[in-house]
């Protein structure tokens, strides 16, 4: 099975699913289960608790810690 991606626009346009890795990259490896709860709002699972909880797994490259990025995250659900 081919990995797949799905690469966001931090400038408000919309996503893509591409099959390699882009350039600059934040990467979150977690389950599949746990994401669709994530996805569906904080009622369910919430973004910061996963972190916590290392239930989810980073990877970033440049490897440089970006606030305003883990804040949208904890606001990416439906």
């Amino acid at each position: 099975m081919k990995v797949k991606y799905i690469s966001i626009s931090c400038c408000g346009e919309s996503f893509e699913i591409v099959t390699e890795k882009l350039k600059p990259y934040f990467e979150i490896k977690l389950d599949k289960r746990l994401l669709k709860r994530a996805l569906m709002g904080p009622q369910y699972a919430h973004w910061n608790n996963i972190e916590i909880g290392s239930h989810a797994f980073f990877e970033k490259k440049p490897d440089f810690y970006e606030r305003g990025l883990y804040y949208c995250l904890c606001y990416l659900h439906k």
